[in-house]
């Protein structure tokens, strides 16, 4: 794409990191936000600051996205970027959070695909940005239901691109590391069928949110990364050059047939 002005964006995870900062840049190019969150109070002040239509929805909610498709039918810039990361061994994981866990990480945007892709295809323009991760192209210890979510983000964002070559449709995929966000903080917003809000950081969250907080880069330069690579029609977002080694040992690992050894933060 190489015009905004007038054109809508939709963005889901909206009302702090990631999402606000690509909804900002989105505002700057002259384009109008639909912003999508469950959290309410925060998506109210991404609304009063940048403008734009405030649709409170949890997506883990099939019904509540038909809902939205039905409400907001045209958009040219899709963002399934709302996202959830509870951590610890995989073993440790319980049913209510794996449910949560993919329900928001990867179900939304299997849904938000099928709704809006084809119509996308049928006005003959528009960008699809996966906010996946660099957990979905390598594999991270504590991270383990986070890294099969995002591995099936990336997975269904690299068929699409592939399949909608000559539509006017594009689709990027955007893989960071480690940006100052509340990512590891997403238990606040846990629903109440999924086990609930209340919970008490461990050691294992604790760590990760303190490198997050200590060598995470500013989501603007994220969101200045997806906007050129929707601009340029680019496929692949890495903003941290760090990872670009690891993605290229765990490719040889495949290629000779050795062990993996992920990624580590310890």
């Amino acid at each position: 794409m190489d015009q905004f002005e007038g054109k809508t964006a939709l963005v889901t995870g909206a009302a702090s990191g990631i999402g606000r900062a690509m909804a900002e840049r989105f505002a700057a190019e002259g384009m109008a936000l639909v912003l999508v969150d469950v959290d309410e109070p925060g998506l109210e002040r991404a609304a009063a600051d940048l403008g734009g239509e405030a649709h409170v929805v949890d997506v883990t909610d099939t019904e509540a996205l038909e809902a939205l498709a039905r409400n907001v039918p045209t958009v040219h810039v899709l963002c399934p970027n709302a996202g959830v990361a509870p951590v610890g061994p995989v073993l440790d994981m319980d049913k209510a959070t794996w449910d949560w866990l993919i329900g928001v990480n990867l179900q939304q945007v299997v849904h938000l695909t099928r709704l809006y892709g084809p119509r996308m295809v049928e006005q003959g323009e528009g960008h699809i940005v996966y906010t996946a991760s660099g957990a979905g192209i390598l594999a991270v210890p504590t991270l383990g239901p986070y890294c099969v979510t995002k591995h099936g983000v990336v997975a269904l964002a690299e068929t699409l691109f592939l399949e909608l070559q000559g539509t006017g449709v594009g689709v990027s995929v955007l893989c960071p590391g480690l940006v100052k966000t509340g990512i590891f903080e997403s238990e606040r917003n846990r629903p109440e069928r999924f086990g609930g809000a209340e919970h008490e950081a461990d050691e294992i969250q604790q760590f990760h949110q303190a490198m997050l907080s200590g060598t995470g880069i500013d989501a603007s330069v994220v969101a200045d990364q997806v906007m050129a690579a929707v601009r340029e029609g680019a496929f692949w977002i890495l903003p941290h050059d760090e990872l670009k080694p690891m993605v290229t040992a765990r490719a040889e690992s495949i290629v000779n047939g050795t062990n993996p050894g992920g990624m580590s933060f310890g």
